[in-house]
């Protein structure tokens, strides 16, 4: 079966039926018929690991922690929060060579706690990703209050060098090279 994301507004709709096409899918019409679809190929192999990241069930640390789970921590316990669903589908396309990175920051200006996605770079363009609920947003077609990314916070920083202090892999690549940069 043929899987294929569509991008309608400022996300990505996955289909897995067969023959499912912009012009027989009668719902996207209906919700805004001003719209069009816009397809973009994605890796099977991509799709293979957003299906098995989401099928994590989503648990929240206990209050008062944030601990972050490895890969094999994930799968054992079957669920885990938004940065170790992010690290496990990180984990799972880079044995699939597909490169991602792990991004913390806010959801919206207005979320008071912390969030944690995946970005994707293909073709010059950056898709924010969403593995629980396998959606995929254009960078540049988001609203600036929007998966708002935080670079620059010690506390994440001290996060990042910890988990890479103790697994060996390094989940941010703005991180890795801000401790390599200070580390010269």
């Amino acid at each position: 079966m043929k899987k294929i994301w569509f991008s309608y507004l400022a996300g990505w709709i996955l289909f897995s039926s067969p023959g499912c096409v912009p012009e027989k899918n009668e719902s996207l019409k209906e919700t805004n018929p001003d719209k069009t679809v816009e397809m973009v190929i994605v890796p099977d192999a991509m799709v293979a690991c957003l299906i098995d990241a989401g099928r994590i069930q989503y648990a929240p640390d206990a209050k008062g922690t944030d601990a972050w789970q490895t890969p094999a921590e994930t799968v054992s316990r079957g669920k885990g929060d938004c940065e170790d669903i992010c690290i496990y589908l990180q984990h799972l396309l880079r044995r699939k060579e597909i490169e991602v990175d792990v991004v913390f920051g806010l959801k919206t200006r207005y979320h008071k706690h912390g969030h944690c996605w995946c970005e994707y770079q293909q073709d010059g363009e950056t898709y924010v990703i969403e593995p629980r609920t396998n959606a995929f947003y254009t960078r540049s077609r988001l609203p600036s209050f929007l998966y708002i990314r935080a670079d620059d916070v010690d506390v994440v920083e001290k996060k990042v060098r910890a988990y890479h202090r103790r697994t060996g892999v390094w989940v941010s690549e703005a991180y890795r090279k801000k401790i390599k940069t200070e580390a010269k």
